[in-house]
């Protein structure tokens, strides 16, 4: 980039030009040859020269456009009536809860009586439905089977089970 000082004075000045420069310290580069004339002297030029550089330098500063503020994009509300996933994204997510089953200890006395015993030995949660399982009465369960005549595992969840006797859901903690 040429020096801003040093430059002819009908040529455009730099942007980032600073100040000016006094003109003892200014460099004067030699008159292109369509400039000078015959008759001026090289030293008559030189000293216009030195005078228009003289002037004082004005900087021109531009800065960079700001960047856009991200807007955040609304997200439309879901009808309650509507399925989101399906798939295995649907076998994989867990039940609402307003069909949240009621504990073990919340089902009538009498039910309750009806029920065999069921000791969990163990159990595994996965994110894939096939890859759950726990252990109940020595027995290795997978969702959907059967643990009694009348008892069927419905649904296994990180840390409880949710059983279906005799049409009667129920979920019980571990």
């Amino acid at each position: 980039m040429p020096d801003p000082v040093a430059m002819a004075p009908g040529e455009p000045q730099s942007p980032v030009a600073a100040a000016a420069v006094p003109p003892s310290l200014a460099i004067v580069p030699p008159a292109s040859p369509t400039v000078r004339s015959s008759a001026a002297p090289p030293v008559a030029q030189a000293a216009a020269q030195a005078a228009a550089q003289a002037a004082p330098v004005r900087a021109v500063i531009t800065l960079p456009e700001p960047a856009p503020v991200p807007v955040p994009v609304p997200v439309p509300a879901r009808p309650a009536n509507a399925t989101v996933a399906t798939g295995a994204a649907a076998a994989s997510a867990p039940p609402p809860a307003a069909s949240r089953a009621p504990l073990l200890a919340e089902l009538p006395a009498d039910l309750r009586r009806q029920l065999p015993a069921l000791t969990v030995g163990g159990s595994v949660y996965s994110d894939r439905p096939a890859s759950r399982f726990v252990m109940i009465n020595g027995q290795l369960l997978h969702e959907g089977d059967t643990v009694a005549p009348g008892l069927v595992l419905e649904s296994l969840r990180p840390k409880s089970a949710v059983f279906v006797f005799r049409g009667q859901r129920f979920e019980m903690p571990y």
